[in-house]
């Protein structure tokens, strides 16, 4: 095993300067912002967590240099959360790279598969970085490094309630939100005897950037239904162009960011 395995501290130190420089890259205020002409504010969100991530690392292999044995060997514990995450994160953007090619930045690249090349490698790099610092992390958990840092059979245990707790009350807060986002809808949910020109309008609790609304015919999806669309970041509403059918479920199905809600009416007889 490398030597460098068995230096957790420079590790994190590594992974932490690597992550900011690399956050600085997308981050379009700087003069090195390596996509150019574009600048969706995805990526710049991107850009300033990895280098929010990448403070947060220096920070904490400081602190484990100051520490005691017991909360470095905490802070140790947690970074194995942080680091997971890190490696999740250049998921979608390997994803990018390999989707889009080098086509964003042919205005400095001479080739595109050289600016692809360069993308992928930058988050290559971060990725296998922060699994190598969680492998130096787990060797030193283990005792393999000073015995000192071991941690005992009880506190890995403790570890795994503690992270399966988090993650579960996470879990439940989702499902409580896909519940309970909706602030109102118009016209209610199984409502009977719908005007044939009834607008749809649908509120949530917060704000959403994308949003979406799809009117069906419950016996015929496929049957169109012409209309206008109109949204905000708090909601959403649709216009029909001519009556809907007569005597018809309507199924209407409403997306706002990652989250989505289903309900139908009926219409009124003709």
């Amino acid at each position: 095993m490398p030597s460098f395995v068995n230096k957790p501290i420079f590790m994190f130190y590594l992974v932490g300067i690597s992550s900011f420089l690399i956050g600085c890259l997308y981050y379009p205020v700087f003069p090195w912002y390596i996509l150019g002409d574009v600048k969706e504010s995805e990526i710049g969100s991107w850009g300033f967590l990895s280098m929010v991530g990448g403070a947060a690392s220096i920070v904490g292999a400081t602190a484990i240099n100051l520490a005691s044995v017991r909360v470095q060997k905490a802070l140790l514990l947690l970074s194995f959360v942080g680091l997971a995450l890190l490696i999740l994160a250049q998921v979608p953007a390997l994803f990018s790279w390999l989707f889009y090619g080098g086509v964003f930045t042919r205005h400095w690249m001479p080739w595109p598969v050289l600016g692809t090349a360069i993308g992928m490698a930058l988050h290559v790099w971060l990725g296998l970085a922060a699994l190598t610092t969680m492998v130096s992390a787990g060797k030193a958990l283990r005792g393999g490094i000073e015995p000192g840092f071991k941690l005992s059979r009880r506190g890995w245990l403790s570890f795994a309630g503690v992270l399966l707790l988090v993650l579960g009350a996470l879990w439940g807060w989702e499902v409580y939100q896909n519940r309970h986002w909706i602030a109102s809808i118009s016209p209610a949910d199984e409502a009977v005897n719908v005007p044939l020109n009834a607008v749809v309008s649908v509120t949530w609790k917060g704000s959403y950037d994308s949003m979406g609304m799809k009117i069906d015919y419950a016996d015929d999806p496929h049957l169109p239904t012409p209309g206008t669309t109109a949204g905000s970041q708090y909601g959403i509403s649709f216009t029909p162009e001519q009556p809907y059918l007569p005597g018809r479920k309507v199924v209407v199905t409403v997306e706002a960011g990652r989250r989505s809600h289903t309900f139908a009416f009926t219409t009124a007889q003709q």
